[in-house]
């Protein structure tokens, strides 16, 4: 999902918010908003800085609701979402201006968990053979 829909396809899909508690599924939806939503929200900045570059960013459902959770968990709520999203871009945004065979980077789930790096499309090369 690109960055501008993420929240429409977020509130229409069925996503597994990791508790049957109501409370923590509404806090849930509100930092995944805090997220996407806001015109300075994290989502929007980082999809700003490496559009400068040229560079889409891609955040799946499912990796709003792992940040949103996590942000839960660590009890500090919507300022935890700034440090999660910054260890998981952290590499990437040093990396990603300095490359131009970069296209996309996609933010998962796994991602978010730390399992994986963000993934990085590359461009194609319309010149090569």
């Amino acid at each position: 999902f690109h960055a501008a829909q993420a929240l429409a396809d977020f509130t229409n899909a069925s996503i597994d918010f990791g508790s049957s508690n109501c409370g923590a599924t509404q806090r849930t939806k509100a930092l995944v908003r805090v997220l996407t939503e806001p015109k300075s929200a994290l989502i929007k900045q980082y999809a700003k800085l490496l559009g400068m570059d040229g560079v889409d960013l891609q955040v799946n459902k499912d990796a709003l609701a792992a940040m949103a959770r996590e942000a839960i968990k660590r009890g500090t709520g919507a300022r935890a979402l700034r440090s999660i999203l910054e260890r998981i871009m952290l590499d990437v945004m040093y990396d990603v201006p300095s490359r131009c065979d970069v296209r996309s980077i996609t933010l998962t789930e796994v991602v978010v968990k730390g399992d994986r790096p963000p993934l990085l499309r590359k461009r194609v090369d319309k010149n090569a053979a």
